[in-house]
């Protein structure tokens, strides 16, 4: 009996598996110096060289800008909820499922609850994400867990216990 060939697409590793693979291999190959990581956490003091991370707070708001180098990558979280991001200086790639654009500053983007992407700048860049901050919390630990999931399952868990007015 003849044996059954699969299609590429049935061959097609998801996206959220790639991003598990890359993220697993940058913890494995981090060095500090060219590539840093937190052992698969939120990197929140990267080396300066990289990327230099900043928070600011307004009444409601989170603030989190990131200043990268040319050439650098990133590696995003999975964002748990719907925000705003602005690109205010330089050009990055953004690779975020099988779409890959590249976007000049300046440039605004509403990104969707569930997205993971990788952010490569082309040129030195100032990346900012704007966050919702319902309890004016400046608490960090606090603002993390209430706006990112670090794996897939953790995302499907908070999908299927999210509350209707979340």
């Amino acid at each position: 009996m003849p044996k059954n060939i699969k299609s590429n697409q049935e061959l097609e590793v998801p996206f959220h598996k790639k991003m598990s693979n890359a993220v697993a291999v940058f913890i494995e190959n981090s060095d500090g110096i060219t590539v840093a990581s937190n052992n698969g956490k939120i990197l929140r003091n990267p080396p300066e060289h990289l990327v230099k991370v900043e928070h600011d707070f307004a009444p409601g708001i989170y603030l989190r800008r990131m200043l990268m180098q040319e050439n650098t990558i990133v590696l995003s979280a999975i964002h748990k909820r719907k925000h705003a991001w602005f690109l205010l200086e330089g050009e990055i790639t953004l690779i975020n499922g099988e779409e890959h654009v590249t976007h000049k500053a300046p440039h605004f983007h509403i990104s969707d609850a569930g997205e993971q992407r990788i952010i490569y700048a082309n040129k030195k860049s100032v990346f900012q994400n704007v966050f919702k901050n319902p309890n004016d919390t400046t608490d960090l630990d606090e603002l993390e867990e209430y706006h990112y999931a670090l794996t897939n399952e953790e995302f499907k868990e908070y999908i299927n216990n999210k509350e209707i007015d979340d």
